[in-house]
Parts: structure tokens; sequence; C-alpha cells
């Protein structure tokens, strides 16, 4: 059993934007690799981010579920993680305004 408990997690709480493919040139889809996007016809689909100069797909992120509830990723109620490393990664959840969800933007963290 892991220790969660040394996990550390880092935010500003900024809402970033979703875009779609069709937002960036043929070389920038080729740059951050989403090439699979464009294949599956999905480009007008907002799901997009840009985080520390590279652009993530909300597709490529796995669900936070069943973790304890002590767990940082409950704790900050993130929606999902995206491992860059074993040890290290990005998290997203969707902010709420108003008691509403926002499926437009995500708020990042990185944790490690």
């Amino acid at each position: 059993m892991s220790d969660y408990t040394k996990i550390r997690v880092d935010t500003n709480h900024n809402v970033r934007v979703l875009f779609p493919l069709c937002n960036l040139s043929d070389k920038q889809i080729r740059k951050y690799g989403l090439e699979y996007i464009r294949d599956k016809g999905d480009i007008c689909e907002s799901r997009l981010f840009l985080y520390k100069k590279w652009v993530y797909d909300v597709g490529e992120f796995m669900c936070v579920r069943g973790l304890p509830e002590q767990h940082p990723f409950m704790i900050g109620k993130w929606a999902g993680h995206y491992h860059e490393s074993y040890f290290q990664g990005i998290l997203i959840k969707y902010p709420v305004v108003d008691g509403m969800v926002q499926h437009d933007c995500v708020i990042v963290g990185r944790f490690y």
C-alpha cells in the first residue's frame, strides 16, 4: 500500500478555457501529437487546453474514482489525472459556478 499522504498537489486555480483542434495549425497538431483527434474526426469538439507550453487533451485523463476520502486527489475534488511519469503528473477539475459544473473549461494542477 502506498503512502498517499506524501503526494503534493500544486495549483494556481486559474481557469483554462477548452478549445477545439481546429484552432491549431497542422504544424502544432504534429508538435503536440494530436493527429489521432483529426483522424477520429473530432476536430470541432472543445477538449484541449494549454498548460506549461504544452497542449493536453482532456480525453487522455483518467477519472479519479475509488480512492480513500483522505487522498489528496479526493480532497481537492480533482476529476482526472494524467501521469507524466510514475511519480508525477497533471490533474484537472471542472470549475463550479453558482452550483453548476462548467464543462467548457478546466482548472489544472500538478502532483508529485
